[in-house]
């Protein structure tokens, strides 16, 4: 098997420090060892959505035991860290590309990992239609609410913030299409591993396509719909179709 169709067996095998569901060693498969499957140019990761830097992070497990330097980059001022490489400010698809600029994130930057729980996919589309900020890898949390032949999104809303509810972010396929359109392939989805929810998955790992064969296709025909835990909302919500 080629190395980018073992990915599960990575996410399965590695003791996860920081990360809740298998990104460690993703990412470990991915960059390091001896001859890694895509060489790190700068060793740069940033983390939209950090919280406080350490719960869950995505990033904080290649800053502390691989030497990468690490932004993250997070809205809520209550989960405000000491960290000089830990910010607060406001994401949004207006401002995204200027905030990587202020913190002088490079433009070809290794890994970039994506949760903010409202408006990821306008901020996606942004970071990638603007095509300065370029990731060789990226991690994003979907929505599982939806069935894998759904794009759907919420609507732009400068100021939503997660109630609790089903109404945020977009799902895989929504993104999978925009990522596909903007030079990228979904490479992975990440599972929840027990025995209730094997077939479940949440967050997803796309690559650029130059670093995958031409004909590669991630069959996501296996991810069922779950509601993950959040109410669904029964209020009067627009959900944006972007197929």
């Amino acid at each position: 098997m080629k190395w980018y169709e073992k990915l599960e067996e990575y996410e399965l095998e590695f003791q996860e420090k920081y990360d809740q569901y298998g990104a460690e060693g993703i990412l470990e498969h991915i960059f390091n060892g001896e001859t890694p499957n895509i060489n790190p140019t700068h060793k740069y990761c940033v983390e939209l959505g950090a919280m406080d830097g350490v719960t869950g992070s995505t990033t904080k497990w290649l800053a502390d035991e691989c030497g990468w330097k690490q932004l993250g980059i997070e809205g809520n001022p209550a989960r405000r860290n000491e960290n000089p490489d830990h910010v607060i400010e406001k994401i949004t698809a207006e401002n995204i590309n200027e905030l990587l600029k202020k913190y002088k994130v490079p433009t070809n930057l290794d890994f970039l990992s994506l949760d903010i729980d409202s408006n990821d996919y306008w901020v996606l589309k942004s970071l990638l239609e603007s095509n300065i900020y370029r990731p060789k890898v990226f991690m994003l949390e979907y929505n599982p609410h939806f069935e894998i032949n759904e794009f759907k999104t919420i609507k732009y809303d400068v100021n939503y913030k997660k109630t609790g509810t089903d109404y945020y972010g977009a799902s895989i396929s929504a993104y999978k299409k925009l990522s596909e359109d903007n030079g990228y392939k979904l490479a992975h989805i990440i599972h929840c591993h027990d025995v209730r929810t094997e077939k479940m998955g949440r967050n997803a790992f796309f690559i650029k396509s130059e670093y995958l064969p031409e004909d590669f296709e991630y069959n996501i025909s296996h991810i069922v719909k779950w509601l993950e835990g959040y109410k669904h909302e029964t209020g009067q919500v627009d959900w944006i179709d972007v197929s």
